[in-house]
Order: C-alpha cells, then structure tokens, then sequence
C-alpha cells in the first residue's frame, strides 16, 4: 500500500484483519512515528533510500507472504506527493503489488514541514480511497520504471483528490488513467 507521508499518522490508528507492517524512516522524525505505531499495535520495519534500505528490503523479504508493505514513496524527506523509484524497484524485485491510497480529512491541523503532515482534529471525519492495483513486472530498466513511478504518482493523486473532496462533502467523479502494458 502506498500513501502520502503526510498521512502516516493516520495509518497508526488503522485495524486491520490482516498483518500489516509499514516501513518507516531511520529519521529522527521516523523513531517518533515508529513509537507511536508500535503503541497501536503495527508492525515496523525501519529504513528508507537513505539510510538502512537494503536492511529494510531484507527483513521484510523475511516477513514473506505473512504481512502488507505500507510505504510512502514521497519520504523521508520529499519532494512532497512525488513518488520516488524506490518503490517501483521493490514491486520488481518482490513481485508485490502496488495499491496507491489517497487519504482526506474533514478537519485536520497541517504541520509546518516539507509534507504539511496532516493531525486530524478530534471527531475529524477521515475517508480513505483505494486506487486500481499496479502491477510492476520484473527485471524492469529505468524508462519503464519512470513510466510505472509516475502511473503510481497519478493514481495516489487521484485517490487523494477524491478522498479530500468526500471528506469535505462532494461527490467527486473519478477516472482512473488506463494500466500499462507489461
């Protein structure tokens, strides 16, 4: 799963029926984030681009088939709502899916930081939409790895567009872009 890092706290307070396991940053901000997870009771792996990647790829590579990736491909440290490489190299090599999620809040506070990370006030009303699933073949060079990086940037886009607009009240019309031959 695939979502903005501005929404990452958002994803702490999720339940699901299913292991879910985000992958954070080796980050200051990352270690704040990874305790609050911890707390609601999500799995993490730490590592990103950066730093400790390889070592992120392998744990989770352990994890195997047990769990969800959730990943924010914008992170740690931007440019915001821009999906890095990263990503679409790990959907290769894995042969996991990509699922681009798009969240809104009726009401939230906006930090005053490279992703304008969102804190929903209380009794905030928060919609979630899930995008079509992109899958990236294996083996992939950079020209098509920049056409799936962007097909997944245009789809979370669009997700986020049309969660922000029922959170606010509309009723948005959504036309997903057509899914790339591989």
């Amino acid at each position: 799963y695939a979502l903005w890092h501005e929404n990452l706290l958002f994803v702490a307070t999720l339940r699901s029926e299913t292991d879910v396991t985000a992958l954070i940053s080796r980050h200051a901000d990352g270690e704040l984030l990874a305790q609050v997870s911890r707390w609601f009771g999500l799995r993490t792996v730490r590592g990103s681009s950066g730093r400790g990647g390889v070592d992120a790829m392998e744990e989770f590579l352990t994890l195997g088939k047990r769990t969800h990736l959730l990943v924010a491909p914008d992170g740690p440290l931007g440019p915001r709502r821009q999906v890095k490489r990263g990503l679409i190299y790990l959907a290769s090599w894995t042969g996991i899916s990509i699922v681009p999620l798009g969240v809104g809040f009726h009401r939230a506070w906006r930090l005053n930081s490279w992703d304008r990370m969102a804190l929903p006030k209380p009794w905030s009303t928060v919609t979630c939409v899930v995008g079509p699933i992109i899958r990236v073949p294996s083996a992939i060079n950079r020209a098509d790895s920049d056409h799936y990086r962007q097909l997944v940037e245009q789809n979370m886009a669009i997700a986020t567009s049309a969660a922000e607009a029922w959170a606010a009240g509309e009723k948005p019309a959504i036309t997903w872009p057509a899914p790339l031959k591989s």
